[in-house]
């Protein structure tokens, strides 16, 4: 894997549906970015000031190598699916947050080779996995298209 604003963004996924945003030709101003993905003016601010301060932004646009980096990302609604090595990144834009959650990949496997119609308790039952952690793994399978 490449080092620079690839790794960058890896160590900061929340900062991932801003890049995605500008990406898809939003101005790189906190009243903009806001708007268009539905976060507060000040949550905006801060992605722009951390993309700014790891130089994922060039002249208010984003810098060319993270089209590579943005490519295997999944979005479905304000939540984002991002495969990275041997894990999955989950990303949730909140009004006043995004948070992101990292995944295992077996975990995920786990999940969806289990029952596809039960509830997300029998699934942590059955699986032995906290309940939290198999209703993130549903979420990325139901963003990946795979339940």
């Amino acid at each position: 894997m490449a080092s620079g604003p690839c790794e960058a963004l890896a160590r900061n996924p929340w900062l991932l549906p801003f890049a995605l945003a500008l990406a898809r030709g939003a101005a790189a101003r906190p009243s903009e970015l806001a708007r268009s993905l539905g976060v507060r003016a000040a949550t905006a601010k801060a992605a722009l000031w951390r993309m700014r301060k790891l130089r994922l932004i060039e002249g208010g646009a984003l810098r060319p190598e993270l089209a590579e980096c943005l490519r295997g990302v999944r979005a479905a609604g304000r939540t984002f699916v991002w495969e990275r090595g041997s894990s999955y990144i989950l990303v949730v834009v909140k009004r006043r947050r995004v948070a992101a959650y990292p995944l295992p990949l077996g975990v995920v496997e786990r999940v969806r080779s289990a029952a596809p119609a039960a509830s997300v308790k029998e699934l942590s039952e059955e699986l032995g996995l906290p309940a939290t952690l198999v209703s993130r793994a549903l979420r990325v399978l139901r963003v990946l298209g795979q339940t």
